[in-house]
């Protein structure tokens, strides 16, 4: 049987791959560091254009997986939300899952 670990979490990123520089930048700077990076990932938000790398809907999405602990959680989804305000076009969107097991 496999037990949440309480201290831990995976979020997740998805955002336009305009947003990368201001993404990575407020990472950095909060010294979130460890990630793992997908580019070139298609998707249509609610609140945002989609985003299929075609010719009628251009562009692409990249996304992050970050495991990090509860206050970097927090730090994280502050970050997403003051980007998201900055550019509400762009889309942006973290999601926080339960950590159930690391090697």
């Amino acid at each position: 049987m496999l037990a949440i670990l309480q201290d831990k979490v995976m979020v997740s990123i998805v955002y336009a791959s305009s947003l990368d520089y201001f993404v990575m930048g407020e990472l950095r700077s909060k010294d979130i560091q460890h990630y793992t990076k997908w580019e070139e990932v298609f998707g249509e938000g609610q609140h945002s254009i989609p985003h299929l790398d075609s010719h009628v809907w251009p562009g692409i999405n990249f996304m992050l997986a970050l495991f990090v602990d509860l206050p970097q959680q927090e730090t994280i989804f502050r970050i997403v939300e003051d980007l998201k305000d900055q550019f509400p076009q762009d889309g942006i969107k973290a999601f926080a899952f339960p950590l159930l097991k690391s090697t």
